[in-house]
């Protein structure tokens, strides 16, 4: 929308996507210079290509980021369990074939809101004495028309900057996209590992105990208590597998035989 002042730009076009929360990004641009950032906002700018509207668009691509998985003893500490990396994994860009690259690790999952972004000449013009707003909502809000006091030169200059970086939902509304680096397998086998179990005396430090099993007589059931350190991100589900021995009251057989048992739950 356009203010309808002197000065004001005669067509505004969308210069590229604006990306927040992107994996590895530290603000980058590749469409030209970025704007001054009024806020503590991190952006990837990718442009567009060719004139508007005829514009070429560009293709994401998500690469598994480079890591290393130990080999881990039962006893290893918990946060242990996790992929290590050797960089920060920052996204690439290929402007020739218009390749967006962001590295993912193995079972890393990342909700990217992502939005266009203008040309701050399309947004604000520096003019003397004052600089001239290029939107019909920026000028609104600069100089609004309820008695409510009018807005600076340098807040109107940053929310300009703020609209131009493409994080303004007013001017340029956001969507959300889910990138996921999915799996086959887990990344680390799953172990049982001690636990930290109540002090018995009550008011102390929890204590590591060994998986316990109780047993009611009478009850077919027994309620373990144990615990487990496996990678959350790439492990859907846990399998316990246990297998006991157990007395046949069978006069047939003679002497009696203990007989094996096993159970496996998820």
């Amino acid at each position: 929308m356009l203010a309808g002042v002197p000065g004001a730009s005669s067509s505004m076009a969308l210069a590229g996507v604006s990306a927040q929360t992107v994996p590895g990004n530290v603000a980058q641009s590749w469409g030209g210079a970025v704007p001054q950032n009024p806020v503590d906002v991190v952006v990837l700018n990718v442009p567009f290509a060719g004139t508007w509207p005829d514009v070429q668009p560009f293709r994401l691509r998500i690469a598994e980021r480079p890591g290393s998985v130990p080999t881990l003893a039962p006893d290893a500490p918990a946060n242990a369990y996790e992929e290590s990396f050797s960089d920060a994994g920052q996204p690439q860009w290929d402007p020739v074939n218009r390749v967006l690259t962001v590295f993912l690790g193995k079972g890393q999952t990342a909700t990217v809101t992502y939005s266009c972004y203008l040309n701050i000449s399309d947004v604000l013009a520096l003019q003397t004495p004052k600089p001239v707003p290029q939107l019909g909502y920026l000028r609104w809000w600069a100089d609004p028309n309820d008695g409510s006091a009018v807005r600076s030169d340098q807040q109107v200059t940053a929310l300009a900057q703020f609209t131009a970086l493409g994080v303004n939902w007013h001017v340029t509304p956001y969507r959300k996209l889910v990138l996921t680096h999915a799996v086959q397998q887990p990344l680390f086998p799953p172990v049982i590992a001690p636990f930290l179990a109540p002090d018995p005396g009550g008011g102390g430090l929890p204590r590591e105990e060994l998986p316990q099993v109780a047993a009611t007589l009478g009850d077919p059931s027994v309620r373990l208590s144990f615990g487990a350190r496996f990678n959350s991100r790439t492990t859907g589900k846990l399998d316990l597998f246990a297998q006991w021995t157990e007395p046949v009251d069978d006069p047939a057989i003679a002497p009696q035989q203990p007989l094996d048992g096993s159970n496996g739950s998820k």
